[in-house]
């Protein structure tokens, strides 16, 4: 009862004075309702719809919570980025208008991490993931699908030049020089053991 209350709250910020008696008439009686009328408010900006999909999708099916900077990168990559410097650091900076946008089903938590405002809206989702609106603009995609998709953002991600095995030798020994003095097996040598 209580989050049905702050949800239509917090959904009624955004309202102006003169829509508020129309929105309080149509309020839905379930919590179900209410998350249905938000994702139906949601696909009606053609600005967020998409936005939303993706992140709904992450935040739904992730093995755990994400935090903003996690959600950034994941929302953010595609197959054309090689580096994390391809990416436009705008977009990973400004992410945090993003979860606005998506709110109240998305929250900012105490602990920096992106959830749902609710398990019971997890749960109505996990149940509507074939969920699509009338135009097509908020679409959720299977379990399977979402799968696919996390896992080949990830293997981009982990593809990313930064993450080569040159690049991370240089890193770790910008951060431990005295360690260059140790002697390393190089698969390129003939005779490992040697420095």
């Amino acid at each position: 009862m209580f989050l049905w209350v702050s949800l239509i709250i917090e959904d009624s910020r955004e309202t102006p004075l003169e829509g508020i008696q129309s929105k309080l008439r149509n309020l839905p009686s379930e919590l179900s309702g209410l998350y249905q009328q938000l994702l139906d408010q949601l696909s009606r900006r053609q600005d967020v719809a998409k936005m939303a999909s993706k992140l709904l999708m992450w935040v739904v099916h992730a093995p755990r919570p994400m935090s903003v900077e996690e959600l950034a990168w994941a929302y953010t990559i595609n197959n054309d980025h090689k580096s994390r410097s391809s990416v436009d650091a705008a977009l990973i900076r400004d992410f945090h208008f993003n979860i606005k946008l998506c709110e109240p089903i998305l929250k900012l938590g105490d602990d920096g991490t992106i959830r749902l405002v609710h398990q019971s809206a997890k749960e109505f989702l996990a149940q509507n993931d074939a969920y699509c609106s009338a135009d097509t603009s908020l679409k959720f995609r299977s379990p399977m699908e979402s799968a696919y998709c996390m896992a080949i953002t990830c293997l981009t991600y982990l593809s990313f030049e930064d993450f080569s095995m040159e690049a991370l030798t240089r890193q770790f020994y910008a951060h431990h020089p005295e360690s260059q003095n140790y002697i390393c097996y190089d698969p390129d040598q003939d005779n490992p053991g040697s420095p």
